[in-house]
């Protein structure tokens, strides 16, 4: 229950962010907030306080504080508890008011909440075997044990500097045949690579493609042939990538693929101890000449969210930010019209699929007024005619905000409790969920935002807790509809995606 009254308080705490005047004669004219500022780790706690003064300084006797958290980063209990969630700025408010006095005075903390101590360290590249003379800059990030890159600085070190020394910074030297371990550390995280470093036997090294010419954004993979005496391949070892250039901007990452971001003539350059190989690109601007055409343009009395042709071509349904879903007739594509219309107890309805055979489809529903949310169930043999046939809002009734329908089973998105529902629909009369999944980080803060299956694999879209891959059906993991299994899951550096938002709106602005 207290997941969905949380999740319900989030439009009210984001709402707070638009700071509404305090009224003229209110007795609160300022808050005092301990601490003013502070930083907790993912999961630690800390506890606010505040105080109500009037204009003279004196202390407002009757003054009632509230808390909220705008954002997902934190969560905040009425007694002013915050709890890091996800790294980040949280902007917490206190909002005071008085019994029977119309207004209310709001101030704000900004509470940044850190990754977790280091748990695991990433080394790219991450070599087993190299050649003698070869030398590699190896880039390693700590990570928290909920995958959030952290920004330790990485120590190196090597058992034997003999055969591999390494930099404390991590510029590794193979330098003779024989064995040595390279540890990395940061904090508490360790991270061990066992090298093999063998002859230098390399009498020929060439690069593929020789040339390239391509347009900006293509992307180049080169490959490395090491060739010993008699033509024999030198097997799997790591080279040392360069790039010059005389003007243009352009990357090569470890495995050999380069993609330029402006036109140029590149070089590119792979080392194996003494021997090296050049390859020359060319790189185009992009000129895209492709127009477009506006055929149509259909005016609706509501604004509209999603779209989904059905499987027919016939017609189209239109979702909106309001109580309907728009049948339109798009057989002549330039004249769409709206045909038909599903109504439903909603204030949103995002998201709308049919089945692969297009007999049945299932639409989202957020904000109903008997706050019973979830999905409804159409048929759609008649395309441009659905007809509603079932609900399903048993444990979804905070909301749904997108689903994803797929061979017999709608993947749904839990506004409450920010987790994922299968809702087995192979009975469309009468849909039951087969399976829930969810992320453990945090419950506060946790949100499903979109989500797809292709081939068997479920894609999850979490705002803090990025992708999330999941087995339905696909064999990988063994999972099924009714029993998703993880795949895995790829966070991104949300204070980098977001850094010119905070620029403009300053730090603790709702982000995902």
């Amino acid at each position: 229950m207290r997941e969905v009254v949380m999740t319900a308080l989030l439009p009210i705490a984001a709402a707070l962010l638009q700071l509404p005047a305090t009224p003229p004669g209110f007795p609160v004219a300022r808050l005092e907030i301990t601490p003013a500022a502070a930083a907790i780790e993912v999961g630690q706690q800390l506890r606010l306080t505040a105080r109500a003064f009037d204009a003279a300084g004196q202390p407002v006797p009757r003054a009632q504080i509230e808390w909220f958290a705008a954002g997902y980063e934190s969560d905040v209990d009425s007694t002013g508890l915050v709890t890091g969630s996800y790294a980040g700025v949280a902007r917490v408010a206190a909002v005071a008011s008085i019994p029977g006095v119309r207004g209310q005075k709001i101030e704000f903390v900004l509470v940044r909440v850190l990754p977790e101590a280091p748990a695991r360290i990433d080394i790219v590249p991450a070599p087993a075997r190299l050649v003698a003379g070869t030398r590699l800059t190896l880039i390693a990030t700590a990570f928290s044990r909920h995958g959030d890159p952290r920004a330790d600085l990485v120590s190196f070190s090597s058992s034997n500097p003999r055969v591999a020394s390494v930099t404390v910074d991590g510029r590794l030297h193979a330098l003779a045949p024989g064995r040595a371990a390279v540890t990395a550390k940061a904090g508490p995280a360790v991270r061990i690579l066992q090298l093999e470093v063998v002859p230098n036997t390399v009498v020929g090294l060439a690069l593929e493609p020789a040339t390239a010419a391509v347009r900006m954004g293509d992307v180049v993979r080169f490959a490395v042939s090491a060739k010993q005496a008699g033509g024999r391949p030198m097997g799997d070892v790591p080279v040392e990538w360069a790039l010059t250039a005389a003007t243009g901007i352009a990357h090569i990452d470890a495995e050999g693929a380069f993609v330029a971001e402006t036109p140029g003539l590149y070089t590119v350059t792979a080392a194996l101890g003494s021997r090296t190989a050049d390859a020359l690109v060319r790189v185009e601007q992009r000129r895209v000449t492709r127009g477009i055409e506006v055929r149509a343009h259909l005016a609706t009395r509501v604004r509209t969210a999603e779209v989904w042709v059905h499987p027919s071509g016939r017609c189209l349904y239109l979702t909106t930010i309001a109580d309907r879903v728009y049948a339109v007739s798009i057989a002549d594509p330039a004249g769409p019209r709206i045909v038909d219309s599903m109504m439903t107890d909603a204030r949103f309805i995002n998201d709308v699929m049919t089945t692969e055979d297009g007999r049945y489809g299932v639409f989202t529903r957020e904000g109903a007024s008997n706050r019973k949310n979830g999905i409804v169930i159409f048929e759609a043999t008649d395309p441009c005619h659905p007809k509603t046939i079932a609900a399903y809002t048993e444990t979804v009734s905070g909301g749904v905000h997108s689903s994803y329908v797929y061979r017999g089973y709608a993947y749904i998105t839990d506004d409450a409790t920010g987790s994922l529902r299968v809702i087995d629909m192979r009975d469309p009369a009468h849909p039951r969920e087969a399976a829930r999944w969810q992320t453990e980080q945090a419950a506060a803060g946790r949100y499903l935002h979109d989500v797809m299956v292709v081939d068997g694999l479920a894609y999850l879209a979490y705002w803090n807790d990025g992708l999330v891959i999941l087995d339905v059906g696909n064999g990988i993991k063994g999972g099924s509809p009714e029993s998703p299994q993880f795949v895995s899951q790829f966070k991104y550096d949300l204070d980098a995606t977001y850094a010119r938002v905070e620029q403009l709106w300053g730090p603790g602005f709702v982000r995902g």
